[in-house]
């Protein structure tokens, strides 16, 4: 802390009023400026730490890991129940390989798929979750062909490739669970753009 030490003056004199004045000038705008200096240093940690806790887009509207625990306990085969411990317990490695083996073994078989490939983006598994999204989006399943454009958003938006997350953004049809989602995002991606 800083505290000002008053010169000793010469009241006959007057010789020490002068010096007084300047040595509390000198001390005021020392410690203004360390004040400040300190202050800026502050707000720019603040700043700093705000901005890197700040949830980017694709952690907002990622697809929540209890509904993805939720979609793989809700099938049948034992594998998936124990996928859905694996993942609830954050396991997703072990989770995405007892997936990987019942997609294998049925590839046609669309719901599985979409499983799959949720469990793979959360696992950031992008590039093979394309792969197996890809033919999703090219069946004649509409409801499949919406959810599979919109995980494919969902990818290229935590890879942060803004300009292809929309282009599948703006393929997912109206009356389906996900549009109202897609216009949200397209909408911030657009402010986004605007303020670059």
């Amino acid at each position: 802390m800083n505290t000002f030490a008053f010169p000793k003056t010469d009241a006959s004199s007057g010789v020490g009023h002068n010096t007084l004045k300047a040595t509390i000038v000198v001390k005021l705008k020392a410690f203004l400026t360390n004040a400040v200096a300190k202050l800026l240093l502050v707000v720019a940690v603040g700043s700093l730490a705000w901005l890197s806790w700040r949830p980017n887009l694709y952690e907002l509207y990622q697809i929540d890991h209890r509904f993805i625990v939720a979609k793989l306990a809700e099938e049948p085969a034992l594998e998936f129940k124990q996928a859905a411990t694996y993942f609830k317990q954050g396991n997703y490695d072990a989770a995405a390989q007892l997936v990987s083996k019942l997609y294998l073994n049925n590839k046609n078989k669309l719901s599985l798929a979409k499983k799959y490939a949720m469990v793979l983006i959360a696992n950031d598994n992008l590039e093979i979750a394309k792969k197996v999204l890809y033919p999703i989006y090219a069946s004649n399943d509409g409801n499949s062909k919406a959810e599979a454009a919109y995980l494919l958003s969902l990818i290229f938006l935590k890879e942060e490739k803004n300009a292809e997350s929309k282009s599948w953004l703006v393929k997912v049809p109206k009356n389906t669970i996900y549009y109202n989602q897609s216009q949200e995002i397209l909408a911030k991606l657009e402010n986004l753009t605007v303020r670059q």
